[in-house]
């Protein structure tokens, strides 16, 4: 999974509870359904299977992101994490086979389904899958340029992250790739 929330082992309601706040961040998966399969390789074996996972009764409240390239979008498991399912909020979601499970995703998300040879023909990054030098800033036509929105967002110091941009995604569509000048990328 591309991020993967809990309460704690055995999904109880202690607390303090398990409430992940994240807002402009991208998860990648894979450019193609082959690769991202959940059966390939074998069962038990390293694959991708969901974007983002909330279970165990984890809260969480996510924003102005991006999963793309999964078999599933987003996974909502047991019943507090499907409760808070109104928090997950101006998203952009690609999934090979499904958006959403468990819970429906409401109409301020933005949901991309299917295109099993290009998980980013929706989302338009200008080039998310180079192998030595990606650029996952939106490209023209993006739905990623624009759609952010902080209202009722909970409180984050200022100096963490800026409310203010309109973007979605962890990067903008017209400043310099900045992953570019201090990230390094393999291929393995």
């Amino acid at each position: 999974s591309g991020i993967e929330s809990d309460n704690d082992p055995s999904g109880t309601a202690a607390v303090p509870r398990t409430n992940a706040t994240i807002s402009n961040m991208t998860v990648i998966g894979t450019e193609d359904s082959t690769s991202a399969s959940e059966f390939l390789p074998a069962p038990g074996s390293k694959r991708l299977l969901y974007g983002a996972r909330f279970r165990r009764n984890s809260s969480y409240t996510v924003r102005n992101s991006i999963f793309m390239g999964y078999p599933t979008g987003v996974r909502f498991e047991s019943a507090g994490t499907i409760a808070d399912v109104g928090r997950f909020q101006y998203n952009l979601v690609h999934g090979f086979r499904v958006t959403d499970l468990g819970a429906s995703l409401n109409g301020t998300n933005s949901e991309f389904l299917g295109n099993v040879t290009n998980s980013n023909a929706s989302i338009l990054l200008n080039d998310p899958f180079n192998p030595t030098s990606p650029d996952f800033r939106p490209g023209a036509g993006s739905p990623a340029l624009a759609g952010a929105n902080f209202a009722g967002f909970p409180s984050i110091p200022a100096s963490f992250f800026d409310a203010t941009v309109t973007y979605r995604g962890a990067f903008p569509g017209t400043l310099q790739n900045w992953a570019a000048s201090w990230s390094r990328f393999f291929v393995y």
